[in-house]
């Protein structure tokens, strides 16, 4: 694996954990679109865990699962699709 090869696992778990960051691996500069929001809206959630119970914040992460997968998944399918294609760099 040379330097320039990214890996599809890396960018679906960067994906999956903080949504954006994956497509910034594949060298995506429009992950930036995803991301900053992505830490503004989970900072503004850590304050509202203060004030929420258990069960709310069981649901706002069961809620959020389906997004998690479906972005780790395009992260992946993005890089492992552009590492295949023979004009990828």
């Amino acid at each position: 694996m040379t330097t320039e090869q990214k890996s599809p696992a890396t960018a679906a778990i960067l994906n999956f954990l903080f949504w954006g960051a994956g497509y910034l691996y594949a060298g995506k500069s429009w992950g930036w679109a995803i991301l900053i929001p992505y830490i503004l809206l989970t900072l503004v959630g850590l304050g509202a865990v203060s004030q929420s119970s258990g069960s709310e914040m069981l649901t706002g992460t069961l809620l959020c699962l389906p997004i998690d997968l479906a972005l780790g998944w395009h992260a992946y399918q993005l890089v492992r699709e552009g590492s295949s294609s023979p004009s990828s760099r």
